[in-house]
């Protein structure tokens, strides 16, 4: 569990997956029902959706800061670049937050 929060606008608490008679509902601590989904499997990502942009958003400020304690041992100007760490930080700003 990251210490990351999520930004703000995002519905705070710890997220459970109920069960409805057609659908799937997500739900936080106070029982407020965040999403409805048509999948369970939908349902769990959404879910887990507040945990993994903390942690990506953990990863991502590990991974800058290594590479500027990296560059400033070699010269990394020549070194390819990671197009992951551009398509995460997508995936953040997408969610609604800033990377």
């Amino acid at each position: 569990m990251s210490n990351t929060p999520p930004p703000a606008g995002f519905t705070p608490g710890t997220y459970n997956v109920s069960k409805g008679v057609h659908d799937w509902f997500v739900l936080n601590d106070d029982g407020y029902t965040v999403a409805v989904c048509g999948s369970e499997e939908d349902a769990h990502l959404v879910c887990a959706a507040p945990d993994l942009y903390a942690a990506l958003a953990e990863l991502l400020d590990g991974i800058d800061r290594w590479d500027k304690a990296v560059s400033k041992i070699i010269d990394t100007s020549k070194m390819p670049k990671w197009a992951g760490k551009d398509r995460a930080r997508a995936a953040l700003v997408k969610a609604g937050g800033v990377a």
